[in-house]
């Protein structure tokens, strides 16, 4: 059981103005490289339980980041949008690389959706071969994120009116997630944006569609490295 597992949580100082949430689990096994785990936008830490026990179980210590758009991260003054660029990103995890040392002892990645689309922007972005992870698992629902006309509209509106984006963003995921053999997964997915800071979703959403949407399939043609990519 994952409750079983010893964890500990610490924030690692990414930027003169950013710390990130860092969740830690703990092996006894010593010899096997560590596995860092990049979740997807709206992604609770409970959808990952079951694989981080098994990664846990085979011998693998985790770390489960949770990246700048997440409720837990701490921004010294005030974010914008700029905040929230892809670059930013990629100087995040270089950086969390660096703190956690493991450009020196090798780490693996698990990434799903939006973490795996920063995670294909980093390799892209990395010179430095000591900083890339040595393989790296991608969970790719989608080839990429992007925003139509009136979501473009949606994420622009302004933060008093936060109660009513919530139910028309909630539907939508209720809406695109129905599974009738599954009833009970949008709800599961829904229920997720109350637990994030609608403020920094709404920055990041902005900041993705300035950069013209996240493009994974042309994203990871630029990249080298031992990838494995699984559709879901």
């Amino acid at each position: 059981m994952i409750q079983e597992i010893a964890r500990s949580d610490f924030h690692s100082r990414v930027s003169e103005d950013v710390t990130l949430k860092i969740i830690k689990y703990e092996s006894e096994n010593t010899d096997l490289l560590p596995v860092v785990i990049f979740p997807g936008w709206i992604t609770l830490l409970e959808r990952y339980y079951s694989i981080i026990e098994g990664l846990v179980i085979s011998g693998h210590p985790v770390y489960y980041v949770e990246t700048r758009e997440k409720a837990s991260s701490r921004f010294v003054i005030r974010h914008s949008y700029a905040d929230f660029s892809f670059d930013r990103y990629v100087k995040d995890i270089r950086q969390l690389i660096i703190n956690l040392g493991f450009d020196k002892s090798g780490y693996y990645t698990l990434s799903g959706s939006f973490g795996a689309g920063l995670v294909t922007k980093y390799l892209a972005a990395s010179v430095d071969p000591s900083l890339h992870p040595i393989r790296s698992v991608m969970i790719i629902p989608a080839t990429g994120l992007h925003f139509r006309g009136w979501q473009k509209l949606l994420i622009r509106t302004p933060l008093i009116f936060e109660q009513l984006i919530i139910t028309v963003v909630e539907w939508y995921i209720k809406r695109s997630f129905h599974n009738p053999a599954e009833p009970e997964e949008g709800y599961r997915f829904s229920s997720q944006i109350y637990e994030f800071d609608f403020a920094k979703i709404k920055h990041s959403a902005i900041a993705i569609d300035k950069a013209g949407g996240m493009k994974l399939k042309e994203d990871l043609k630029s990249i080298d490295g031992d990838v494995l990519v699984v559709g879901a």
